[in-house]
């Protein structure tokens, strides 16, 4: 990835998440162990990206155990795989493992 993207997240209710990955905020609903309904069998099995300004309607890319909206453009796909890599890691880093 040619970008370092900042990103912050919290737990909003059980598995959710929301956060900020650089101008986009997200929600994602991320489980313990993957699944075959998560994105690439991975542990998110729900995520939707907008840009700030905008409403949650308004996704760029949305996942609900599978693309509603994929990622249509290099750049989205790039902030796409700098989250789930994020997002695949948050349970760890939180729990200290």
């Amino acid at each position: 990835m040619s970008h370092e993207y900042k990103i912050s997240a919290h737990r909003k209710v059980g598995e959710w998440l929301e956060g900020k990955i650089d101008g986009f905020l997200f929600q994602a609903k991320v489980y313990d162990i993957g699944s075959q309904y998560g994105i690439d069998n991975g542990r998110v099995s729900k995520l939707t990206i907008w840009a700030a300004d905008r409403h949650p309607g308004d996704a760029i890319i949305n996942y609900d155990r599978g693309w509603d909206k994929s990622p249509s453009e290099g750049w989205q796909q790039e902030l796409l795989q700098a989250l789930l890599a994020y997002l695949e890691a948050f349970l760890v880093r939180n729990m200290g493992g």
